[in-house]
């Protein structure tokens, strides 16, 4: 895990997906599914937080 937290840090230091790859001695593709999982973990993330406040919308929608 502290792998995947430090390529992301690299890419946020605008690193290409080569070069953090040869730091780290993987492949290109492997940086690009680390990079991937965290937008699918962060999208899931808005999702949860935009689900909570649904149902509190529809309350105040019906209210008026």
């Amino acid at each position: 895990v502290s792998e995947k937290v430090k390529v992301l840090k690299w890419r946020k230091k605008k690193k290409s997906y080569a070069e953090v790859a040869k730091i780290y001695g993987k492949n290109k593709s492997s940086i690009h599914e680390i990079v991937k999982e965290k937008q699918i973990f962060a999208s899931f993330a808005v999702s949860a937080e935009t689900a909570k406040l649904w149902p509190q919308c529809m309350i105040s929608a019906s209210l008026r």
